[in-house]
């Protein structure tokens, strides 16, 4: 058919009156039938530039937010690097992690091997495509397993001695930590902005074992989370000397880095923004002063408890069959995974060579 022409006519619906933007009906003409039709709401074009212009700052501030965490994350392997060349590690503790992590790190890789596979270019060949990718996710892995490595480590040596807290009574303050953490920031948000939904994730539906894949993709973000947390608190208690002196100074961090977290998924208000950040840096302060203060090693049971609940939500929201069992699993497994880390955390020469 070299001669038929398509058409799209849109006409302005006088039926609906609107203040500043218009009614609109889409009619697309294929040949000389009529073969699709809609409406919809012309938006006017300064609205979508303020939109934009909006977005655009929206999105400077989750990139300054999310660079802060990197860069506080590239302090630890530089204080790792540092403290390496000074004070000699365990290597049967480094190499235990390093296997550990790997091995994690591994089976994530090929969980996720079908979603890598349906992104594949058919311009290219399969095999080429496939050993690529292959190559490059064990590089990543193995990289990155190493610097977990090391950071933890560093986190072993660098932290002061502290009283702990023993036992049941130790995994209960932890735990309690971390859902107060995630709960405070979920009920402010929904107060300042209640039309927001809660969104269920199906990516592990996209892997060969969705149970597996919920209980590895948790992993990473909680060690990374955990970390980072650690080097913030650790470096704050040093500086203020267990909180015997730059009082001031050490809450006036706690705020800024209560903002800077809630920075890296900002609401739709700059100040709604800065109110929940400034609670969370209250939170965090609060709870550096009356537990992490005492013991540090309260903090791996703390981020967990934020994951636990996350993990929980995604289950009763069944994106995927035995979304719950799968949470339920991989929460375990991130509970006795906290459990070891805080454990070893306590102990202050877990990491020193003798």
């Amino acid at each position: 058919m070299p001669k038929r022409k398509d058409w799209d006519f849109t006409f302005k619906d006088t039926n609906i009156i609107l203040k500043k933007s218009t009614a609109r009906v889409r009619v697309h003409i294929a040949g000389d039938k009529i073969e699709d039709s809609n409406r919809f709401i012309h938006i006017p074009e300064e609205w979508s530039r303020e939109y934009t212009n909006q977005k655009t700052i929206y999105q400077s501030i989750e990139n300054f937010c999310s660079m802060f965490q990197i860069f506080v994350f590239l302090a630890g392997i530089v204080g790792a690097i540092i403290y390496r060349s000074k004070f000699p590690y365990k290597r049967t503790l480094l190499m235990k992690l390093f296997g550990f992590l790997l091995i994690i790190q591994l089976l994530a890789e090929l969980n996720t091997l079908p979603g890598s596979i349906a992104q594949f270019s058919t311009d290219e060949p399969f095999w080429n495509q496939f050993f690529t990718s292959t190559a490059e996710a064990v590089a990543s892995s193995l990289g990155s397993s190493l610097i977990f490595a090391y950071i933890i480590i560093f986190i072993f040596q660098w932290k002061k001695s502290s009283v702990s807290f023993s036992g049941k009574r130790g995994i209960s303050v932890g735990v309690a930590v971390g859902l107060w953490a995630a709960i405070i920031p979920a009920i402010t948000a929904q107060i300042l902005s209640p039309k927001l939904p809660f969104w269920a994730k199906f990516d592990p539906a996209d892997t060969f074992m969705p149970m597996l894949g919920s209980m590895l993709s948790s992993i990473r973000p909680y060690l990374m989370q955990t970390i980072i947390a650690l080097l913030i608190l650790i470096a704050i208690d040093r500086w203020s000397l267990h909180w015997s002196r730059n009082k001031i100074s050490a809450a006036v961090i706690f705020i800024v880095v209560g903002i800077l977290f809630s920075g890296d998924k900002p609401s739709e208000s700059i100040p709604e923004w800065i109110l929940l950040g400034i609670l969370n840096g209250i939170f965090l302060l609060a709870s550096y002063y009356f537990v992490f203060r005492c013991n540090m090693a309260l903090v791996p049971i703390a981020i967990a408890g934020i994951y636990i609940l996350q993990l929980l939500h995604q289950g009763i929201l069944q994106a995927y069959p035995f979304a719950f069992a799968t949470s339920i699993i991989a929460i375990f497994f991130l509970g006795i995974f906290s459990y070891f880390w805080s454990k070893e955390l306590s102990n202050p020469f877990i990491a020193v060579e003798k």
